[in-house]
């Protein structure tokens, strides 16, 4: 019974490893290398890429709301962040059906509709970044995290 529940020890430890489920899933660490620099880390739960060093992150969130109160969290978010004149809200032509960036105090926020799903990308630099530059950083990331939607 020991030498049974060894061998199961031992051909899990031996599985390879499964696949990051979720919005992680969709990218790899190539894909943040332009926003982290080499060897970006992540973690789960949010999706969270970090530089090796340094404060830069990338956080890639899917509301677990559907449909209409996806869209009212939407119509909110733009709302409670366009009333901060220095968030700089600018429609998005190309992030799935709507979406709006914005300027945080920690970097750049967009937030994307697709279909009846809300997903947000917060890229983290500790401070104010060249908005467009931002924004076009993060456009090939979320290409594929709408794609596989």
């Amino acid at each position: 019974m020991a030498l049974l529940a060894l061998l199961e020890i031992v051909a899990l430890l031996a599985a390879p490893p499964q696949p990051r489920s979720g919005p992680c899933g969709m990218l790899t660490a190539t894909d943040m290398m332009p926003l982290l620099g080499a060897e970006p880390q992540p973690t789960d739960e949010p999706c969270l890429w970090k530089s090796k060093e340094g404060f830069n992150r990338v956080v890639i969130m899917l509301s677990s709301f559907r449909g209409s109160r996806a869209s009212a969290m939407y119509n909110d978010t733009r709302k409670s962040v366009g009333a901060d004149p220095d968030a700089n809200v600018t429609d998005e032509l190309g992030f799935g059906d709507r979406a709006l960036s914005a300027m945080t105090p920690f970097g750049v926020v967009v937030v994307m509709m697709k279909g009846d799903q809300l997903v947000q990308m917060q890229y983290w630099v500790g401070g104010k970044p060249d908005k467009a530059a931002a924004v076009s950083l993060l456009r090939p990331l979320a290409a594929r995290v709408l794609a596989a939607l």
